[in-house]
């Protein structure tokens, strides 16, 4: 994670409640193995905001990050293992830059 959000998300009260939204983004809705990954297809997660699989050459992309350890089973689940943090849009992008990229604001941002 960059250096200014770790410490906005740790010591500033403001966004220490995003800390949890941060963890609810690394965690999809069901139990979703490798197999089951279609490229460029929406996971929805438990933020209830989507990351997408990238699938290429024989490896997996979760958003930027790469799948380095796929499919280990556990009790309540399935783990992925990968190389990075996922960061939500709405951690990194202001309300303009968010606005934007979803397209369908364009009365709002003349």
């Amino acid at each position: 994670l960059p250096a200014d959000l770790v410490a906005r998300l740790t010591t500033n009260p403001d966004y220490i409640r995003h800390l949890r939204n941060l963890l609810f983004y690394h965690i999809a809705q069901g139990s979703i193995f490798s197999t089951d990954l279609v490229s460029g297809s929406p996971i929805n997660t438990v933020l209830h905001v989507p990351v997408t699989p990238t699938i290429a050459a024989g490896s997996v992309k979760i958003n930027d990050a790469n799948v380095i350890i796929p499919d280990l089973s556990a009790r309540n689940g399935v783990v992925h293992a990968i190389d990075r943090v996922l960061v939500p849009p709405f951690l990194t992008k202001d309300i303009v830059e968010v606005a934007s990229d979803a397209g369908i604001f364009g009365t709002l941002l003349a």
